[in-house]
């Protein structure tokens, strides 16, 4: 387990943020970690239990909570996984659902969804539980553009956010294996990365849906250089929280580098040294 702020948008340069949102879209950045094993749920239709539980970000569960307006009759999922459960459930709707994913399609698949989506951009886009999963912040953005280049204007972003469980859940300690990453966040912790990219004041946290953020499209305008700044100081200034609303205390022992955590789930001055992905999944 690790806790690092590297990764987060006030750290990479100002010019390079501009770069991605400009250039970034439908690529992954060279993303070092694909998290394509976590894409492991194909249930055909929401379970009442999960649901109850808060767990809505994956599969049938994360578009069951979600009230599309009805003006909605396309909707791309990037990221979307290997299964077509959430096609067949949209579809159920009346709303017709692709899928674009680098990792769990094919080529052909994702050239064909891309050719579409560019020839008509889509009412509505969804990523479910896949910021979450994504350890580069630039890898995070191309995601986030890609999402953005895909919308119509005055469409609607949903971006479910799977924050770990047990003693992982919101402790924002990334947990990771070879093949998996999961950042054990809630989402307040993506939300001025997606601003960034859709603009201040296009984005908020959901009142009344766990885990969602809901970005608007109000134009095809890119941010400006100062708009990037802005919400760099705001990222910058933003300590992470554990779940019960406390700031975070960390240090580091001069002795082993070992990162311990004050004042999570894990206990008082609770350490590690291993990265133990025992919460890997979408």
């Amino acid at each position: 387990m690790s806790y690092s702020r590297k990764n987060w948008l006030h750290n990479l340069e100002p010019k390079v943020v501009l770069d991605i949102l400009h250039n970034g879209a439908w690529t992954t950045m060279n993303q070092s970690i694909s998290s394509a094993v976590t894409n492991d749920n194909n249930l055909t239709d929401p379970d009442d239990a999960s649901l109850d539980a808060l767990e809505n970000t994956a599969g049938v569960n994360a578009f069951a909570d979600i009230t599309f307006l009805p003006s909605v009759k396309t909707i791309l999922d990037v990221g979307g996984g290997r299964f077509d459960v959430n096609v067949n459930f949209m579809l159920k709707k009346g709303i017709k659902l692709q899928v674009w994913d680098p990792y769990n399609r094919s080529a052909a698949h994702n050239n064909a969804v891309r050719a579409d989506t560019i020839t008509a951009r889509v009412d509505a886009v969804t990523s479910m539980s896949v910021l979450n999963v994504i350890p580069e912040c630039e890898s995070r953005l191309a995601h986030i553009i890609t999402v953005y280049e895909a919308l119509k204007i005055n469409g609607k972003a949903y971006f479910k956010i799977w924050p770990g469980e047990g003693l992982h859940l919101g402790t924002n300690v990334s947990t990771q294996s070879e093949n998996a990453y999961q950042a054990n966040a809630k989402a307040e912790r993506f939300l001025r990365e997606i601003e960034v990219v859709f603009g201040s004041g296009t984005v908020t946290i959901d009142s009344e849906v766990p885990n969602l953020i809901i970005a608007n499209k109000t134009s095809d305008q890119k941010p400006t250089l100062e708009d990037v700044l802005k919400i760099q100081v705001l990222s910058r200034n933003e300590e992470p929280l554990d779940i019960t609303g406390k700031k975070l205390s960390f240090f580091t022992t001069e002795k082993t580098g070992v990162h311990k955590i004050e004042g999570v789930g894990l206990g008082v001055g609770a350490s590690s040294s291993k990265s133990s992905p025992t919460s890997l999944r979408v």
